[in-house]
């Protein structure tokens, strides 16, 4: 009895032998991806934050973003994920990759709070240290989904 190695028999992450020359359009279909979203997260800022300021100023703040810093952290993840989540949904992403995206929007939102309420993180840097820890944390659901983005 004799058998017969197909392409698929000899790559490891299941791709076949005339995806390799591809590899280059891959990386950049991801890197455009993930650049996308933040744009996309940047839109939701640009429009989102307005709202939010003229909501909490009419309720009697006059800086909401100074003296609501926790909640304007939590508000601002929000914004920034909205339109990330309309444009999956208009590239027909699949549920669990948004999922995925909304946590790791909202996961870095979530460790800053809980930084602050154990004194390890003053209420004004809640929203700098989620912000910048967002951008690493996208990345890594991305790069969990390659084949996913880069398709």
């Amino acid at each position: 009895m004799t058998t017969t190695a197909t392409a698929t028999d000899t790559h490891h992450d299941g791709h076949h032998g005339a995806d390799e020359g591809t590899r280059p359009k891959r990386f950049v279909r991801f890197a455009r991806h993930y650049l996308l979203m933040i744009v996309a997260m940047y839109a939701g800022m640009l429009i989102l934050d307005p709202v939010y300021d003229a909501v909490a100023t009419h309720a009697g703040y006059a800086d909401p973003w100074a003296e609501l810093p926790v909640l304007s952290a939590w508000v601002m993840a929000g914004n920034m994920t909205a339109p990330m989540v309309l444009l999956m949904l208009r590239h027909r992403r699949s549920f669990r990759a948004i999922l995925d995206m909304v946590i790791s929007m909202f996961a870095p939102t979530l460790a800053a709070t809980a930084l602050h309420v154990l004194d390890a993180l003053p209420a004004d840097q809640v929203m700098t240290v989620a912000h910048v820890a967002m951008f690493p944390a996208m990345f890594v659901v991305m790069l969990r989904r390659y084949h996913h983005y880069a398709a």
